[in-house]
């Protein structure tokens, strides 16, 4: 500004320099920054409250002394000049005449002071009655230009947030629009590659006839060259193949043929030629259902039409025994049952059983394509049931095993030594013997009647002796012995010459060994230990050998 601005150039500038501070001071962004800020501007109110205080000022009176009167022995009118410090050196200069004067000029001075005084009062009340107006009316047109200011900011932001908004709209509705038509290219994509796979699976299923078609042409080839000199069993297999390979095709080919996933897939197409990706994807969940069902349609029609095999499930009694299986086509099968054969040929299956001690047990069953069979096969034996008196104990080999009553079940065939035992009777050993089935069977056991001597005894024949032979002691076996009377030499004396031969050995000196009757034997007679003497048995008696 310059040195003779005006009050309203004064107060223009401020407010002009005010806003300013307070907008960098609003936008500063840092603390100290701000705290300079502040400072400028309080600075700045400092200079326009001083300027605005000294223009007020200059408007106050200035206060001139004038004599009211001139003296009456002045010989000429001095002009009345003000009240200041330059009338001191003429007043101190003064004749002793003038002190007077000087003394009754002192006083009006003190009233003109007082009466100054009061004005200077008067006056700054006035001069800060007026300077609070201004400056009210300053802050008023201050706050209603700031409004103003604000108003025409708002104004601003919100045409430039408006501008923005737009911009962002349109932005934003292209990225969505893009994001979009991205989207729809992704979908394609993907929905080309999953009707890619899908043409994948078709063309498996058209392979599959194909297949089916070539292994029947194999089948009745082999079938042909077999048709006379090869086995019987292959013959009758290869045949049974034909029959079941044909049949597999006349389901197969109809069925490839007017299957709807075709159609479905041809309108998924159409609609992404068409770019319509979104109604595409909603025949999708359709086309995988008919592709399942493809896959298991074909899966189901190959077990049921083009196997032969059926299922056979062998069970025996007891479980875990060794078998072994013949199908009709004479391929051989072992396991351990339960066994379960998930393919088996079809026709008559044999199955054998086989268990340690058992004879081999075979049972038949007939297989039938896609169908499901169990044989049973039973090795067991028959359950033998023991049962005598009940105070009748039953031993095995020296080992009580029950009394009144003996149960032998699971036994191998075999036959078995079982003893008897009751008080006051001697012990009935006996065999009994298991039969290989399923049977049952009671043998009863009676001590009162097994005790009657009902039998002829076969040591003793009935007679209560028995005759036992030994070698003879005296002749050692020989039944002869050398006689006595001639020596052994069969002369029994010379007399006269003439030789007197021995009678009692007939001249040869041996004669019969009389203890034994020649025999070399000698018989001894004993009583009979098996009956007793009496040559008679019962069954306990007999059940002792």
């Amino acid at each position: 500004l310059s040195a003779d601005a005006t009050p309203e150039q004064i107060e223009t500038r401020f407010l002009d320099l005010r806003r300013k501070l307070e907008d960098r001071i609003a936008k500063a962004p840092t603390t100290g920054l701000q705290a300079k800020y502040r400072e400028s501007l309080a600075q700045f109110t400092t200079a326009f409250e001083t300027l605005t205080m000294a223009a007020d000022s200059s408007l106050l009176p200035v206060l001139a002394k004038h004599d009211p009167q001139p003296a009456p022995d002045a010989k000429a009118a001095a002009p009345t000049a003000p009240l200041s410090a330059a009338s001191a050196p003429a007043t101190r200069a003064a004749t002793p005449a003038a002190t007077a004067r000087n003394k009754s000029g002192g006083r009006e001075f003190v009233l003109v002071f007082i009466v100054a005084l009061l004005l200077l009062v008067g006056g700054g009340w006035w001069v800060m009655n007026t300077r609070a107006e201004n400056a009210e009316r300053t802050r008023l047109a201050a706050v209603q230009k700031a409004e103003a200011e604000r108003a025409a900011d708002e104004e601003k932001r919100v045409a430039e947030e408006k501008r923005l908004a737009d911009e962002a709209e349109k932005a934003r509705f292209a990225a969505a629009e893009k994001a979009e038509q991205a989207r729809k290219d992704a979908l394609t994509a993907e929905l080309r590659t999953r009707l890619a796979e899908s043409r994948i699976l078709w063309e498996s299923a058209a392979k599959e006839e194909r297949n089916v078609e070539r292994a029947l042409n194999d089948y009745r080839g082999e079938a042909r060259n077999l048709q006379r000199d090869g086995p019987a069993i292959k013959y009758n297999e290869l045949v049974g193949r034909v029959t079941a390979t044909q049949r597999y095709l006349s389901w197969l080919a109809p069925y490839l043929e007017r299957h709807p996933a075709q159609i479905t897939r041809a309108k998924i197409e159409e609609l992404l030629s068409s770019r319509m990706p979104d109604q595409a994807l909603e025949l999708m969940p359709q086309l995988q259902q008919e592709e399942t069902e493809l896959q298991t349609a074909i899966a189901s029609g190959r077990e049921s039409l083009e196997h032969l095999e059926g299922t056979l499930h062998v069970q025996t009694m007891p479980s875990g025994l060794q078998v072994e299986i013949v199908d009709g086509f004479g391929h051989r099968h072992q396991g351990v049952s339960p066994y379960h054969l998930a393919t088996i040929c079809p026709g008559p299956a044999t199955i054998t059983a086989k268990r340690p001690g058992y004879q081999d047990v075979s049972v038949s069953v007939t297989v039938q394509t896609g169908q499901s069979v169990v044989g049973n096969v039973e090795v067991v034996s028959e359950t033998l049931t023991l049962t005598a008196e009940d105070d009748v104990e039953f031993w095995s080999n020296n080992v009580f095993i029950s009394r009144g009553r003996l149960t032998m079940a699971n036994y191998a065939p075999d036959n078995y030594a079982v003893e008897l035992r009751r008080q006051g009777f001697r012990s009935f050993r006996t065999t009994v013997a298991i039969a290989q089935g399923k049977a049952t069977r009671t043998v009863n056991f009676n001590f009162a009647a097994m005790s009657a001597q009902k039998h002829t005894c076969h040591n003793c024949n009935g007679t209560g002796r028995l005759e036992t032979a030994r070698e003879c002691g005296s002749c050692g076996g020989d039944g002869r012995l050398r006689c006595n009377l001639c020596g052994g030499d069969g002369v029994f004396a010379y007399v006269n010459g003439q030789t007197i031969w021995c009678t009692a050995c007939g001249r040869d000196g041996i004669v019969q060994c009389s203890s034994c009757r020649g025999s070399g034997e000698y018989i001894n007679h004993i009583t009979c230990q098996k009956c007793g003497g009496d040559g008679l048995l019962s069954d306990i008696d007999l059940a002792q050998n």
